[in-house]
């Protein structure tokens, strides 16, 4: 156990790193992950020394605990620090136009809308921009400012150019668990973002010669992207284009999916797996071609050519791609072991590993804090302890090994090959329930099947049939194809696989208490090399973090309504946790031309909740804004009940009938009004209009409970008109009222405010919203009433908690 005490230890201090950057406010500045990157540095050098094992576990404890502390005091501090630099100052929070002037850091990378690269700004107008380190920007380049621009025209790194763009900063956090987007930008140096509103002119080309290579790179990649989306259906292209050269913008989000949900998305992107596959086929090659100059051969031999040619090729390969964290980390780590075996040195995988990550730190410091860099080093970092700590059958014989069986020599490779999937599985798990809440249990058994086909048979002919582009076009057509088809043919069998009731775990957002104690107990168990003392230590740690947590769910009231109004941009999705545990959920919000918020706003909030099911799915009215989102609902959560108009005779909202039927949900019509019982709360739905006839806004379906004598009131978009009718019906008071129609100004009437007397009212409106939502005239009426005002656009997530004796405790992100 002493040779495998120390790289257990290595990786541990590492998977408790990954688990603290977690919990630690998010991604920060440089400054909290220099003490990840120093208290690493020291790690390795202790380690490399040969002292005896007690008293290096004792110093790694020790050091542990002081660089862990220290990064989470820094995080907490830079956290909360301002904001400098002269381009986000100028800013602000506002959305400006402006003629931008620069050079292109990085190479234009193609996405569905358009392409997006990488600018160093020198001059925003008449200002000009004196530090290069907080004046990058982040440019979006859309397919209708570069229609008139080819793709031999787009700019390339180094090219000097100018346009008129609309520049904004990257959005803040809306949810508590959410990585802000703006501090994970900024973390990478982009201060910014840059939408260009026309082609833009290249003032002057790239002067120095290592900007002539990367151009030159680029160039040929996009000329390849090009081949590949003329010359194969959209799907195969997407897929050929990630998995060859890391562009995965076309990949669309449903049709990642299902990679997702069954953790094997690492099959899509340039990562170990898809290098040591181009490594092997690179190696095969060269030593092919060396073989055959004797010369060379016995000069240098085989391993002295290859592997350095191969180290170098790779290179030049992640260069060309944009070097994404996973290849610089997958390189990093195959160049370490193909140099140590090159020299015929002793090769310690963990140690390659441990220098790969803090090159990584080292260049980008903040990498420790990205979850693509998490994944994948815990991933390596499994399968490498695995392959140490084996048993014994696993190994091949040392002495004697012809005398080993083919029969038994097969099993263990399968058996190894098994076993090595489970651990690159199994110790991502820690990093995936932190940001999903939830855990990939059917990617355990479809890694055994996917991955050798993927590795073995498609990429490789993926691979072949990019080689072979520009010698034989209709051969490497042929082979991205099949290649390519495969992959989309995986991607439909894990879409019927990924909704198996047991293929995933659904556990909910643990606590910062409960991962410190786990990640503590694993700390303290590996250490001590798994003595007996360990096991009780470990076992009271374990139950320190997750007793509390588990007291205050069992003695938390059951008798509280939860309100959730989560941001879905400009449009309504309300979350309803009532009394014995039941769920409602009343729209879901839709986007025509963004991403879908039902996938990526809807789904993951219910994932950290640890919500499986949905009760009960209220569509308010059949507009894209409201109905758009729940189509992505539909499999992952299976609503058991829907609620909808029944004198709405949309085909879209046919065929999200449809679906909910298929998902086993029940229907429940609406013609004019409804009244359901959930376990102790009772829903009144209705129909505005009986006689009266409107808009489809104004025919929306309103919702309205009460717990604890203060009522809720959900209305959708109804306008005047529906708000006239309902109090002619007599609409009574309601303490928690959504604003009418997104704020509008055409609601929210002075007679539906005397009549509903809010206390808290709440606007769902996204931000910068052409339409102006919430109207200020609004607002102000809400405040003349007496009704303090929240907003998704400013506040970001809104939850509302209504206790059994009356009192209500508003919380939002912001």
């Amino acid at each position: 156990m002493d040779a495998l005490a120390r790289p257990l230890v290595l990786f541990t201090l590492l998977l408790i790193a990954t688990l603290s950057s977690g919990f630690a406010l998010g991604p920060t500045n440089p400054a909290a992950a220099l003490p990840a990157g120093s208290g690493l540095i020291a790690v390795i050098a202790l380690v490399g020394r040969r002292l005896p094992a007690s008293l290096a576990h004792s110093r790694l404890a020790a050091g542990a605990l002081a660089f862990f502390a220290g990064a989470l005091l820094l995080a907490g501090d830079a956290a909360r620090a301002p904001e400098h630099g002269q381009l986000a100052k100028r800013v602000g929070d506002e959305r400006i136009e402006a003629v931008i002037e620069g050079r292109v850091s990085s190479a234009p990378v193609p996405n569905s809308a358009g392409w997006a690269f990488e600018l160093t700004l020198s001059r925003l107008d008449d200002t000009r921009l004196d530090d290069p380190r907080t004046s990058r920007v982040g440019v979006f380049y859309p397919l209708s400012a570069s229609d008139s621009a080819p793709e031999a025209a787009l700019p390339l790194p180094g090219d000097i150019v100018r346009g008129y763009v609309r520049l904004e900063r990257y959005a803040p956090a809306d949810f508590p668990h959410e990585t802000s987007l703006r501090r994970f930008m900024e973390n990478r140096g982009l201060a910014a973002r840059a939408n260009a509103r026309e082609p833009m002119e290249i003032l002057s080309a790239r002067s120095a010669i290592d900007e002539h290579a990367l151009a030159w790179l680029a160039a040929r990649r996009i000329a390849l992207e090009r081949e590949l989306g003329c010359r194969l259906q959209a799907e195969q292209s997407a897929v050929a284009m990630g998995m060859l050269t890391a562009s995965r913008g076309l990949i669309l989000p449903a049709f990642r999916l299902p990679f997702d949900a069954t953790g094997t998305s690492h099959l899509l992107a340039i990562s170990g797996l898809h290098l040591g596959v181009l490594a092997a086929i690179l190696w095969f090659v060269l030593g092919w071609l060396i073989g055959r100059s004797a010369g060379l051969l016995l000069r240098f031999g085989k391993r002295r050519v290859c592997g350095p040619a191969v180290v170098l090729v790779l290179g030049v390969y992640v260069v060309a791609i944009g070097a994404p964290v996973s290849a610089q980390r997958a390189l990093a780590m195959l160049s370490v072991g193909i140099l140590a075996y090159t020299a015929l040195r002793p090769f310690c995988s963990i140690h390659a590993l441990c220098a790969a990550a803090l090159a990584l730190i080292v260049t980008q410091p903040t990498v420790i804090f990205e979850l693509g860099f998490q994944l994948s080093f815990l991933a390596t970092g499994g399968i490498l302890l695995f392959m140490r700590a084996r048993p014994v059958w696993l190994r091949a014989p040392e002495f004697a090994p012809s005398e080993e069986s083919r029969r038994r020599r097969y099993l263990r490779r399968i058996a190894t090959f098994v076993g090595i999937s489970l651990a690159a599985s199994l110790s991502t798990w820690p990093a995936i329930v932190l940001v999903t809440g939830e855990l990939p249990l059917a990617g355990l058994w479809l890694n055994l099947i996917v991955v050798p086909l993927v590795s073995t048979v498609l990429f490789p002919a993926m691979v072949a049939g990019a080689l072979l582009m520009p010698i034989c076009a209709p051969l490497a057509t042929i082979l991205l194809e099949l290649s390519s088809g495969g992959i989309v043919l995986i991607q439909r069998g894990l879409e019927q696989v990924a909704y198996w009731p047991a293929s995933t775990l659904r556990l909910g957002t643990l606590s910062a208490l409960s991962w410190f104690a786990l990640a503590t107990a694993i700390f303290v168990l590996v250490a001590t090399a798994f003595s007996r003392r360990a096991l009780v230590i470990a076992a009271l740690l374990t139950a320190l973090g997750l007793v509390p947590a588990l007291l205050a769910a069992v003695f938390e009231s059951d008798d509280i309504t939860r309100v959730h109004f989560i941001p879905v941009g400009q449009g309504d999705a309300t979350l309803l946790e009532l009394p014995g545990g039941h769920t409602v959920l009343v729209d879901a919000g839709g986007s025509a031309l963004g991403r879908d918020p039902g996938l990526s706003r809807v789904l993951p909030y219910l994932k950290q909740r640890g919500i499986r099911r949905l009760d009960w799915v209220i569509l308010t009215h059949a507009h894209h804004d409201h109905m758009g989102g729940l189509h992505a609902l539909v499999r992952p959560s299976r609503p058991r009940n829907f609620v909808f108009d029944a004198g709405e005779a949309s085909p879209q909202l046919a065929r999200l009938k449809d679906e909910m039927q298929s998902g086993g949900a029940r229907m429940h019509p609406i013609e004019h009004t409804g009244t359901f019982v959930v376990g102790q709360t009772t829903l009144h739905i209705t129909r505005p209009g009986g006689a009266h006839r409107g808009s489809l806004n104004d025919l929306s379906l309103v919702t309205s409970l009460t717990h604890a004598n203060a009522a809720i009131l959900l209305p959708g978009d109804i306008e005047a008109q529906s708000e006239a009718w309902l109090v002619a019906g007599g609409l009574g008071p309601h303490a928690i009222v959504k604003l009418p129609h997104h704020g509008s100004r055409t609601s929210s009437t002075s007679g539906f405010l005397h009549a509903t007397r809010p206390r808290i009212g709440v606007a769902s409106a996204g931000k910068r919203n052409h339409f102006g939502h919430p109207s200020p005239d609004v607002l102000e009426r809400y405040k003349a009433a007496g009704a303090s005002t929240f907003r998704t656009d400013e506040n970001g997530l809104i939850v509302i908690d209504i206790a059994g004796d009356g009192q209500i405790v508003v919380r939002s992100m912001r």
